[in-house]
């Protein structure tokens, strides 16, 4: 799990996959079940206790399911983020909750590489746009709701995109070769702990981190590669649904 969590720009992913996975993430229905039947607030918060049913969906329950993948503008953002994916080369998607645990297994086994690392973040940037936006949905219009998600995930895919030369080092520092048909890692635990640390590199940007541009953002029309060679522009934005 510790190579998983290293390529997470923060650790806070890890908090809301570990809780989607185990239904502990405070959310509408999960959440009204812990406040009744947990904390018992219905005696004496019934005012604070959580609705469950969607906020902007009549009679809707609000699921994780629902919440994450069908409500509002959700289709319409993950038809857009497979579309990236897709321009990308990258081959894993997430159609539902449910299918979470197999999709963190399948993104990183048998493997570890920078692919790999770049397609489970695009999708969990996504999951968190929703987390993050949703914790003042109650407050919000749907129109409001709407425009937040899409701010939150123009905002952490532009970071996932400059997170690309720290994740190269940490394919690297993860990985694994291939020596007499015997599959070996790169680097023991021991040997990892000695190594630098990841670093991001913005503007001195390496003739290998530009090649990883190359091969995975480029296609996708969100970034442009200086004439030197040693930066690049992003632009998130238009890929976005309006």
């Amino acid at each position: 799990m510790q190579s998983i969590h290293d390529s997470f720009v923060d650790s806070k992913y890890m908090d809301m996959i570990i809780k989607l996975i185990h239904d502990a993430l405070y959310m509408g229905q999960m959440a009204r079940h812990y406040q009744i039947n947990i904390k018992h607030m219905d005696k004496y918060w019934p005012h604070l206790i959580t609705a469950e049913h969607c906020y902007h969906c009549q009679h809707q329950v609000s699921t994780y399911q629902h919440e994450f993948f069908e409500c509002g503008i959700m289709p319409q953002i993950w038809t857009t983020i497979n579309h990236i994916l897709d321009d990308a080369g990258l081959p894993h998607r997430l159609a539902s909750i449910a299918a979470l645990p197999e999709f963190l297994y399948d993104a990183h086994n048998p493997s570890f590489n920078l692919s790999r690392i770049v397609n489970t973040n695009v999708i969990m940037v996504t999951l968190k746009s929703v987390w993050d936006a949703y914790q003042n949905k109650r407050d919000m219009t749907a129109d409001q709701y709407r425009a937040d998600i899409l701010r939150r995930l123009s905002m952490y895919l532009t970071n996932e995109i400059k997170m690309i030369p720290c994740h190269r080092d940490n394919a690297y520092k993860h990985g694994c070769l291939i020596l007499n048909g015997t599959r070996r890692r790169n680097f023991d635990e021991r040997q990892k702990m000695l190594l630098s640390k990841p670093r991001l590199r913005i503007h001195t940007l390496t003739e290998p981190d530009i090649l990883a541009y190359e091969e995975i953002w480029l296609p996708t029309g969100m970034i442009s590669i200086a004439d030197d060679r040693r930066s690049i522009a992003i632009g998130v934005t238009p890929r976005l649904p309006t």
